[in-house]
């Protein structure tokens, strides 16, 4: 396909004339091209072209202006300004003169501009304007590429076919992609260690979609469950983890599939139709269950209940598990988990001691589960913790991360909320980012950034994002201060 190019001059018909031949000469080019004579227009085309040619005067706009005011500096400003906020490709520019001005080239090219076209060209000068262009989509076309590989890096897709990614350039954010790239390469349990609100679950998403394509790109299931909120009822306790079939007495009618079963495709029969008096045992997929098995991703695993962790040891130690009916099946999904918090460790006990007090450790296993009840913190096994930390990734905190990070991560959230919410927002001011800098963000990090940042976009009227009233309080209890104050139209203004 050709590139498109983008004629931006209020008399583009002479200059196409004059430069007709050349470019229908060129077999990368496009035809017909773009053409605008309004500059601002034009910019309306920019995202549609591979290259623009720029004049820097318009009649219409600039009669009695000096030099420097011409409307085709504004455009360039614009470009500039669009590229540096956003982030985004934007084509070369070519500016097209009708004389020799060092001090306009020289602002030009202080604007971004690398190359330039005389408007009143001799016969001998084509092979010169055909590299010139040529030259220009060569560098435009590396730019893309360029960006391409810095967003492939600095953007990293959670799962096929959602918009949501892992973003940051900072070294930390770099670390946490190449874990992410080696966990996907094994089955091997991961654990994910962070405060809260800096996208572990996102990490775990990232993990399983990667591995997922390792695997030969069949969709697997992906299965979060909240570890704290695991019933510390000895029957619920296992319905939740293990399933319990319809025709028990604790789901007499539908039945309960675990999560370990969602996670493996393991379903119980439809009651419709069974005739047997004992409750069914869970069905297997289809072929063997590695090839079916998907991620269970246990959020919060530091506070399931002690009884829990006994069972989900064993479960990774024999990948076999029993439903609350008794029927043992088959399960190995890849275990992944995350914890906000350090670990509290129970006290290491000698196997023959263990066996020895059969009764006492009972005994503690209720004491323990009434400490749980209770609001007490929940000791973790060390022999589970071995099991689980077999691959260890670390999610810095905002913090450590926000001055290398946030700008991108502004403009981020800014893109998601102006798809969600049909805004138009494309600037943040400078003054707006330090204050979103300026913010301590422990215990809050990129969950409430991203709430944030979407309350104002859907504030703001305009272009500009504006600061909500929920981002103002957060700023105020932040300490953070405005170092701008407004301008005759309420625009901010630099004091």
């Amino acid at each position: 396909m050709g590139k498109k190019i983008l004629v931006i001059d209020d008399h583009y018909e002479v200059f196409i004339e004059e430069l007709g031949t050349i470019l229908e000469n060129l077999e990368e080019i496009e035809q017909p091209l773009l053409k605008k004579r309004d500059p601002y227009r034009g910019l309306e085309l920019m995202e549609k072209a591979d290259l623009i040619l720029l004049d820097l005067k318009f009649d219409q706009y600039d009669e009695g202006k000096s030099d420097q005011e011409y409307r085709g500096f504004e455009v360039l400003r614009q470009i500039k300004a669009k590229k540096a906020v956003e982030n985004v490709w934007i084509p070369p520019v070519i500016v097209l003169t009708s004389y020799h001005d060092i001090d306009n080239i020289a602002l030009a090219f202080e604007l971004g501009s690398l190359f330039f076209l005389e408007k009143e060209f001799s016969s001998d000068a084509e092979e010169q304007i055909r590299q010139t262009i040529l030259s220009a989509l060569q560098k435009g076309e590396s730019e893309k590429n360029r960006l391409e590989l810095w967003r492939q890096r600095n953007r990293i897709e959670v799962m096929d076919g959602t918009d949501k990614f892992l973003v940051g350039r900072s070294a930390v954010m770099q670390k946490v992609y190449d874990q992410l790239e080696d966990a996907a390469k094994s089955d091997k349990p991961v654990l994910i260690l962070g405060e809260t609100g800096v996208g572990k679950e996102l990490v775990a998403r990232a993990i399983h979609h990667r591995w997922e394509n390792n695997k030969g790109g069949q969709p697997r299931p992906f299965i979060d469950m909240n570890a704290s909120i695991i019933s510390t009822d000895r029957g619920l306790m296992i319905s939740e983890l293990f399933g319990c079939p319809w025709g028990h007495p604790h789901y007499e009618d539908t039945g309960q599939v675990g999560c370990f079963q969602l996670a493996c495709g393991i379903r119980y029969p439809d009651r419709q139709g069974w005739t047997e008096e004992v409750p069914p045992a869970p069905q297997p997929p289809d072929g063997p269950i590695d090839e079916a098995a998907g991620t269970l991703f246990l959020d919060e695993i530091g506070e399931m209940p002690y009884a829990a962790q006994t069972m989900l040891l064993r479960v990774i130690e024999t990948k076999k598990a029993t439903d609350l009916y008794g029927h043992e099946y088959d399960t190995a999904p890849r275990i992944i988990c995350a914890t906000n918090r350090e670990l509290t460790l129970e006290e290491s006990t000698p196997n023959s001691e263990r066996r020895n007090n059969v009764f006492q450790n009972e005994l503690l296993g209720v004491l323990r589960q009434l400490v749980e009840v209770t609001g007490g913190r929940t000791l973790f096994r060390k022999d589970l913790l071995r099991r689980l930390d077999v691959i260890r990734i670390e999610v810095p905190p905002l913090n450590d991360r926000k001055e290398e990070d946030m700008d991108i991560l502004i403009d981020y959230f800014c893109e998601r909320a102006n798809q969600e919410l049909g805004k138009n927002v494309k600037f943040v001011l400078p003054a707006t980012r330090k204050q979103f800098k300026q913010c301590n963000w422990k215990d809050q990090n990129v969950r409430v950034l991203e709430i944030l940042i979407w309350g104002c976009v859907r504030h703001s009227d305009g272009q500009v994002l504006e600061l909500s009233p929920q981002t103002e309080k957060f700023f105020q209890q932040s300490n953070v201060t405005s170092d701008f104050h407004e301008g005759k139209n309420g625009t901010p203004k630099n004091s």
